[in-house]
C-alpha cells in the first residue's frame, strides 16, 4: 500500500517524519522537499507551517474549545448552534415531500 501512495519518493524517505523536512531554523527544507515532491506538492506544504521539534509531540485538539480539550457539552453546543442557522428551504423540501419514496 506505502508503495501506491508513495509515488517516486526514494525508500529511505517513505517511514521519515515531517519534522524531519524541515529546517533547523525553523522553516521548510524547500531544496529537500523539491527533490523528491512536485512544485504543486510543494506549495500546498508551503502554506502549512513546519513542526516544531522544541513543541513537543504532536497531539489531537479539539478546534471546538479554548484549550483543544474535548468535551461532550462543547460538541453538544456546536450542533445545537448550527441547528439555529438558517437551513437551505430545498432542504426542508425534501424532508417534507409527500410524493412517493422510490422514483
Amino acid at each position: 500500500m506505502v508503495e501506491k501512495y508513495a509515488g517516486n519518493i526514494p525508500i529511505d524517505h517513505i517511514y521519515n517524519k515531517v519534522c524531519q523536512y524541515a529546517s533547523s531554523d525553523g522553516s521548510w527544507n524547500l531544496q529537500l522537499l523539491s527533490s523528491l515532491l512536485p512544485i504543486q506538492t510543494i506549495d500546498c506544504i508551503r502554506a502549512i507551517l513546519p513542526p516544531k521539534i522544541t513543541k513537543g509531540d504532536d497531539i489531537l485538539t479539539w478546534l471546538g474549545s479554548h484549550n483543544g480539550g474535548f468535551k461532550m457539552s462543547i460538541l453538544y453546543g456546536s450542533i445545537k448552534e448550527y441547528d439555529m442557522l438558517p437551513h437551505n428551504p430545498m432542504h426542508k423540501a425534501i424532508w417534507n415531500w409527500r410524493g412517493s419514496e422510490r422514483i
